[in-house]
C-alpha cells in the first residue's frame, strides 16, 4: 500500500507555517507584530508572564539600558530579559501582573525607546524594520541576502534537539526555549490498515523559518510499517517542503508504537515523494 506522507502531516504544517490559520485564528493573528523604528515615540510592547516576547532589529544591538530589567531578576525587578551580546534580538518576560517599564536600545548609533506592559494578550515576536531615515543605510544587496537566508545545518540540528528533549529543557534549562512557539495538537490521522499517526508536539522558530515535529506512529496491524525517513515531506496549500533533518528509523514493527522527529525549513522545497506501508 502506498500513501502520501505529506497527506499524513498536512495538518501540522498548516498549524505552524500558517500558525494563525488554526482554530485559534482570532487569538493568534496579531501575535507577530511588524513595525518601523521611530525616534519620535516609544514603541509599545505587550508581554506575558507565562511566555516570552522576542524583539528583532535590522541592526546589531550596541547597548541596552532599563530599570527593572534583569537576566537574573531579583525581588525588585519587573521583567526578565534574555540577551546575548553582539546579536540583533532579545526576549522579555513579565514577572508581575500589571508590570510596566521602559527600555532604551541603541541601534546603529541611534537611541530608541520601548515601553513594556504586562498583558494577558502578549505578542510573540515584534519585528522592527529600519526607520525611513535609515533605509538608505541598508543596501539592496544586504536586503536580498537576508531575504534568502537559509538556516545552517547546526542551527537545524539545534532545533531538532529541542524537539527531542523539550520536556527536559523546559524543566532544567527553559532559557534554551526562548523565542519558540509551541503547540501540542494531539491530532490523530489514520494511515489505513490499523495504523495512525499522532502529532504530539510542534515547535516553530521564526528566526530560522523552521518548524520541528514530534510524531508518534501507532501500528496495530499485523504487518511492519515501512517508510523512507529521507522522504518525509509536508504540504502547505500548493507548496511541498522536504524534511531538512530527521531522526526516524524507517520502520514501525507490527503491534508497536514509534516516535519520529524531523525539522522542516521554509526555504527547502521539493517534489512530492511517497513511502511504502508494508
Amino acid at each position: 500500500m502506498r500513501l502520501l506522507l505529506i497527506k499524513s502531516f498536512s495538518f501540522a504544517a498548516t498549524a505552524l507555517f500558517q500558525f494563525q490559520c488554526e482554530a485559534g485564528d482570532d487569538l493568534l493573528k496579531d501575535k507577530i507584530v511588524r513595525a518601523i523604528l521611530n525616534h519620535n515615540e516609544p514603541a509599545i510592547v505587550k508581554v506575558g508572564i507565562s511566555g516570552v516576547t522576542s524583539l528583532e532589529f535590522p541592526y546589531r544591538i550596541e547597548a541596552i539600558d532599563g530599570y527593572g530589567f534583569s537576566q537574573t531578576p531579583g525581588s525588585g525587578d519587573a521583567f526578565q530579559i534574555s540577551y546575548t551580546s553582539g546579536t540583533n534580538y532579545f526576549s522579555v518576560r513579565a514577572l508581575k501582573t500589571g508590570a510596566t517599564g521602559n527600555l532604551t536600545v541603541v541601534l546603529d548609533q541611534k537611541v530608541y525607546s520601548f515601553f513594556f506592559a504586562e498583558s494577558n494578550d502578549p505578542s510573540f515576536v515584534n519585528i522592527y524594520g529600519p526607520g525611513r531615515d535609515s533605509e538608505s543605510a541598508i543596501s539592496g544587496e544586504q536586503m536580498a541576502s537576508e531575504k534568502v537566508k537559509v538556516a545552517s545545518p547546526s542551527q537545524l540540528a539545534g532545533l531538532l534537539d529541542k524537539v527531542k528533549n523539550y520536556a527536559a529543557f523546559k524543566s532544567s534549562s527553559p532559557q534554551l526555549l526562548d523565542g519558540l512557539q509551541m503547540a501540542e495538537p494531539g491530532k490523530r490521522i489514520s494511515l489505513g490498515n490499523e495504523i495512525e499517526s499522532t502529532i504530539c508536539r510542534v515547535l516553530k522558530e521564526d528566526s530560522l523559518n523552521s518548524v520541528g515535529f514530534e510524531v508518534e506512529i501507532n501500528n496495530q496491524s499485523s504487518n511492519d510499517f515501512l517508510y523512507d525517513p529521507r522522504g518525509i515531506q509536508l504540504r502547505v496549500k500548493n507548496q511541498v517542503y522536504d524534511a531538512a533533518l530527521e531522526d526516524a528509523t524507517g520502520i514501525v514493527k507490527a503491534q508497536t508504537k514509534a516516535t519520529i522527529f524531523f525539522v522542516v525549513n521554509e526555504n527547502r522545497v521539493g517534489p512530492a515523494k511517497r513511502f511504502v506501508a508494508g
